[in-house]
């Protein structure tokens, strides 16, 4: 009991120190593509800007979540070898200015940080210049209509043009595997130029647990248990004997 209500503490701590504006399960036109769903963002709206992350399977498209920001998945990858991608990816949407468009995204710089198991895992990564695949927008724009793809290339034209940005990303692309643990992300703007230690102007956060099954569990503890009888009935008789 105690335990639990410690866990609940830390999770309910992290969660609300993100924004008192912070929305869960929100809804968000994600302009990537159609087939992807438009709910269950972690969203935060503040100084005329908005911000969206989750987290969702990455082959059905399902986002659970505990309506408060915390997403649970298993571990295990999907493909083999190079091609190997966590079975869930991270998205994160941008809008600049949704009252009225105006402002475009290069306004500000958009920097996104992964934790693992309570250790940091990466350096903030500027998300529409590392990520160069961003599908770039503006209000009118809808699931894979009036948007642009962008490249290395075109980044920076984009982001000066338009004022909706959105991408969907696998840990596997920051060097980490998909072997359990607690993933944490903060995902923020900052005003352009700033550099990632500058003045936040939005920031929303969301947390990613990555654990087996029950049953799995059930599973390896049940084959351990033969093995620990034997153990202990060998160390019982060396006793005797």
């Amino acid at each position: 009991m105690k335990r639990t209500l410690i866990a609940s503490i830390i999770a309910a701590g992290f969660i609300h120190s993100a924004a008192a504006s912070v929305v869960y399960n929100d809804t968000i036109t994600y302009i990537n593509g159609s087939g992807n769903p438009n709910t269950d963002w972690v969203s935060d709206a503040e100084n005329g800007i908005l911000l969206g992350i989750r987290a969702d399977n990455r082959t059905t498209g399902a986002t659970p979540n505990n309506g408060a920001g915390v997403y649970n998945f298993l571990p295990g990858n999907v493909g083999t070898g190079s091609h190997a991608r966590a079975d869930w990816n991270y998205q994160f949407t941008i809008n600049s200015d949704p009252a009225n468009g105006s402002v475009k995204l290069n306004a500000y710089d958009y920097y996104l940080t992964l934790s693992v198991n309570g250790g940091p895992a990466s350096a903030p990564v500027n998300v529409l210049t590392t990520f160069s695949d961003s599908t770039y927008g503006d209000n009118t724009s809808s699931q894979g209509h009036n948007v642009v793809i962008g490249t290395p290339a075109t980044d920076g034209a984009l982001g000066a043009a338009w004022n909706v940005a959105a991408n969907s990303e696998s840990i596997t692309f920051l060097g980490d595997p998909n072997n359990g643990g607690i993933y944490r992300f903060d995902f923020y703007a900052t005003a352009a130029g700033a550099g990632a230690d500058g003045a936040k102007v939005d920031e929303v956060r969301m947390q990613v647990n990555v654990v087996p099954e029950p049953a799995t569990i059930i599973s390896g503890v049940m084959l351990l248990l033969p093995f620990g009888a034997g153990a202990m009935r060998k160390l019982r008789g060396g006793r005797a004997a």
